[in-house]
């Protein structure tokens, strides 16, 4: 259960620059895009969910995020306890990447339990923020060059 958290935080930073925040309403967008076309039971299977772990692992964390994915691990511990992705039977789930990856992104119940653990604890969502701000400045720069 620990590899779980520890990969669902890392996914959590991944997948999510600013889907929590209301002022990202094209983040939100995107993700609830990529929730209608993963999250469908009876179509998604392991070649589909390898290819968005393989998108998700080109990310290289800072040394900043890895902390940042570690105090995340200990608030999430309840909700990765409580989420269920059984219903995706064609996803072999031994793989604790495409599991997290399901759960970020299809498990309703994690998803709500996520925003309350940020919202309950703003230092938190505060630092989420500082991380998105200096990603975004990362890529701004990088584009520029």
């Amino acid at each position: 259960m620990k590899h779980i958290l520890i990969v669902l935080s890392f996914m959590f930073i991944v997948v999510n620059n600013y889907w929590l925040n209301c002022v990202a309403d094209e983040d939100l967008e995107r993700f609830h895009k990529i929730q209608s076309l993963l999250c469908v039971p009876n179509k998604t299977d392991t070649a589909i969910m390898d290819k968005v772990v393989e998108c998700v692992n080109k990310h290289n964390q800072t040394t900043e995020e890895i902390a940042f994915a570690k105090k995340l691990e200990t608030k999430l511990t309840d909700c990765a306890n409580k989420a269920d992705v059984s219903a995706y039977t064609k996803v072999d789930q031994t793989v604790m990447e495409r599991k997290a990856t399901l759960i970020v992104y299809c498990d309703k119940e994690f998803f709500n339990c996520m925003i309350k653990v940020f919202v309950d604890n703003k230092d938190l969502m505060d630092e989420q923020d500082r991380l998105n701000k200096s990603e975004g400045k990362a890529v701004e720069v990088k584009t520029h060059l």
